[in-house]
């Protein structure tokens, strides 16, 4: 929704805004519309034109009322579009374009797992099929993934869509190691029965020698124990 405002505040004040002078321009609007003087530093923070980081309640209440709203949960409670299918059309549009723009959108536009899991998996899809491996390393360190927000039928259903996805492109997902959240949401809830002596049991010897977490570990050592069971050898 936060994209959405910024569009809207946009179109009220009918340029761009690109850089300090455009913020500069927005700030006398602001105050002559709602009688607020907002910060034009705030606005060149809110809209990324420098080191920003999540806009405070009252800068979006701010903005929401300027656009004709009584506050940034008024805002929210109007315009639906995060569930809608212009949302979606939006991040669809960027997702091969400009696939770190997508991912930029999705984090702005929703919230709730089950309104972006199918477009992250989406935008997965797209980067591996592209082998884009640095920017799915974006998309595993991005907050969208924490497993804390995942109840576990969504986990499951994730990690089953992507899991396959490394499978048949064959890109190495050993790579991914280094993220966040990779092995929690896809590594733990697919395990790639086909690819014990390829990628996956690779990707699961490298993290039983390094994590630290006894069910982590205990989780790795079964699935290398299976490998070496399904290849004859002693277990």
């Amino acid at each position: 929704m936060i994209h959405q405002l910024k569009v809207n505040v946009e179109n009220k004040c009918g340029f761009s805004i690109k850089n300090r002078g455009d913020c500069v321009r927005l700030t006398s609007l602001i105050m002559l519309e709602t009688g607020i003087d907002l910060s034009y530093n705030t606005l060149r923070r809110f809209f990324n034109l420098v080191k920003s980081t999540k806009p405070h309640k009252s800068t979006l209440d701010i903005l929401s009322k300027y656009t004709g709203y009584e506050s940034y949960v008024n805002f929210c409670s109007v315009y639906p579009e995060k569930k809608s299918w212009d949302a979606y059309q939006k991040v669809y549009e960027k997702i091969v374009k400009n696939p770190i723009k997508a991912l930029r959108l999705i984090e702005e536009e929703f919230e709730n797992p089950a309104d972006y899991n199918q477009l992250l998996i989406t935008l997965i899809g797209g980067l591996t099929v592209m082998k884009r491996l640095e920017i799915l390393k974006k998309v595993f360190d991005s907050e969208l993934l924490n497993p804390e927000r995942f109840n576990y039928s969504e986990i499951l259903y994730f990690g089953n869509c992507v899991g396959p996805m490394f499978r048949q492109m064959r890109i190495n997902i050993s790579l991914l190691l280094s993220t966040k959240y990779f092995t929690p949401i896809v590594f733990n809830s697919f395990i790639d029965i086909s690819s014990l002596n390829g990628n996956y049991g690779n990707f699961t010897k490298k993290i039983n020698a390094i994590t630290t977490d006894k069910e982590q570990h205990l989780f790795t050592s079964c699935i290398l124990e299976l490998r070496s069971f399904l290849n004859t050898k002693k277990i």
